[in-house]
């Protein structure tokens, strides 16, 4: 399972809702000409009841104009994370979403939401939710057969594939990651599609075992759906270790085109932590400290490369030829993607939003550090690492979660939105 570190701080100063233009003074530089301030083109203040704006890690665009962001608010008297949806080009606020959920299931990350259409699916745990992109109503919500939790989901035309937990019979607190299907349209009872046949070498049910799919990745062949399925097991051989692999199902014809394609030996941790990503022919997985990359045909090694840290948060793009990879050990890396050589690698803020790539740039958040950085994913060039303008308001706020970059009109610069907790920003973007 995946463990995002959610903030939960409270508002310092009472904030009118309004939209306004932000008075920043001009655009700033470090020594290195890296901008570190600069004017925005609009804010929005999403932090209602003095509540910090949470629940949107990853970017949700819509339309290329909308896009959907944290905001925070009481519901029924208790903090709620209340996502808003907010033209990028205006800063208006379009909708706040009707429903409510906990604190604690109100983050969309890269790996649990899909769209169709103006149909937005978001799951957390056993319960499941569609949203209404047009106008910020839910569709329908259910939980799920059993109360079953699951963790990460892909959709593909109107369907939905996601690892849902199953407890193992008989080994109290341990479940197998099982891939099921439902569909985005209507709440249907999900469909049980496929499980890794793997042997089980701990039963102690103090030990987490990570058995069964881990995360998956859907995609089209002629007639066919298949999946990208990467799965693991316990073993005993390593203290807590894990031994991962992937291959690929096809689920069209109900078999496995190939399967049991080892990532790296057995360690501590080994566990699939994005979801893959095909480029071409080739399929890219984060797998701990290791990226690889196969061939999606046949599942052939062409490379894999290991680093001092993982990528859980930060996660991957792949640009123009270039794979660009957040690591936990402070620093963004380029690789070629069709040979893994590194091209260039620049210090960076660890703990990171996922990167929205817009015209060859790179935007995210620096959970690590609180600033928004832009980089130039060709050559690994920092052009912003922007302070928030809200730090004089509150220390805590500074720039985290969602960071959402949108094409410009009429072929101008498009729009980086980004949070702060208090207020929505937009930026006018690099290029």
């Amino acid at each position: 399972m995946k463990h995002v570190i959610i903030i939960l701080l409270f508002m310092q100063a009472a904030l009118l809702f309004a939209c306004n233009r932000d008075d920043t003074p001009g655009i700033k530089t470090d020594a290195n000409g890296t901008v570190v301030s600069m004017p925005s083109l609009w804010k929005l203040p999403v932090a209602e009841n003095r509540e910090f704006g949470e629940g949107v890690v990853a970017p949700v665009i819509y339309q290329s104009r909308y896009v959907l962001m944290p905001g925070g608010g009481l519901r029924f008297g208790l903090p709620k994370g209340i996502p808003h949806m907010v033209d990028a080009y205006t800063g208006q606020l379009e909708w706040k979403w009707d429903d409510y959920q906990l604190r604690s299931e109100n983050s969309f990350f890269r790996d649990n939401f899909c769209m169709k259409d103006n149909l937005l699916l978001h799951s957390w745990g056993s319960r499941t939710w569609v949203i209404d992109m047009n106008t910020g109503t839910t569709v329908w919500r259910r939980i799920k057969i059993n109360d079953m939790s699951s963790s990460d989901l892909v959709g593909i035309g109107n369907d939905y594939y996601f690892v849902g937990l199953v407890p193992v019979e008989g080994i109290p607190y341990q479940s197998d990651g099982v891939v099921f299907r439902g569909k985005i349209s209507s709440p249907v009872i999900e469909e049980r599609i496929v499980s890794p046949d793997l042997t089980r070498e701990v039963t102690d049910p103090n030990i987490s075992t990570g058995q069964g799919v881990h995360t998956l990745q859907a995609f089209i062949r002629g007639q066919d759906t298949l999946l990208v399925i990467a799965y693991g097991k316990s073993i005993l051989a390593v203290p807590r270790g894990i031994s991962s692999k992937f291959g690929v199902y096809n689920v069209t014809r109900r078999q496995w085109e190939y399967k049991d394609i080892e990532f790296a030996p057995p360690a501590y941790g080994l566990v699939v932590d994005n979801l893959p990503q095909i480029h071409g022919d080739k399929v890219y997985h984060t797998v701990d400290r290791w990226i690889t990359c196969h061939e999606l045909a046949t599942g052939r090694e062409v490379w894999k490369q290991r680093f001092d840290g993982n990528f859980m948060f930060g996660g991957f793009v792949v640009v123009n030829g270039v794979l660009a990879a957040n690591c936990e050990d402070l620093f963004l890396y380029g690789l070629d993607a069709q040979t893994g050589r590194r091209v260039w690698k620049t210090p960076s803020s660890g703990t990171a939003s996922p990167m929205s790539v817009l015209n060859g740039v790179a935007y995210y958040s620096g959970g690590g550090d609180g600033h928004l950085y832009a980089v130039e994913v060709a050559t690994g060039r920092t052009l912003w690492r922007l302070d928030s303008p809200d730090l004089k308001t509150s220390s805590a706020a500074f720039f985290y979660a969602a960071v959402a970059a949108v094409p410009g009109r009429d072929g101008g610069h498009g729009v980086v939105v980004a949070h702060t907790g208090l207020n929505v920003y937009g930026f006018e973007a690099a290029r």
